[in-house]
């Protein structure tokens, strides 16, 4: 039950930042609506697993699971940068070649 009910928290919460996040990209500057989306899930996450007791052990435990969230979703984020400027790149040369 309690998995369930920490999936199902976290998938809301993911959910709702993700759809937020394209309203808060042009709303704001870039660097403010990443901080957003970070904590959002950031905070999701954490709260998930405290609830769930998915970290267990000392308090380094909880240090090495930040740090490991927080290296994925750099480079998650910087995946997603890369690609997005690629496609932005192939469209500015065909409007160029079209001219």
């Amino acid at each position: 039950y309690m998995a369930k009910l920490c999936l199902s928290f976290f998938l809301t919460c993911f959910i709702f930042a993700s759809s937020t996040i394209v309203y808060q990209i042009e709303k704001l500057p870039l660097a403010f609506a990443t901080a957003i989306h970070f904590t959002a899930i950031f905070a999701c996450w954490m709260f998930c697993a405290w609830l769930g007791d998915w970290i267990g052990g000392a308090w380094h435990s909880w240090l090495i699971a930040v740090g490991t969230f927080i290296l994925i979703y750099i480079i998650a984020w910087l995946s997603i940068v890369r690609s997005q400027k690629k496609k932005a790149a192939a469209i500015t040369e065909k409007l160029k070649n079209n001219q």
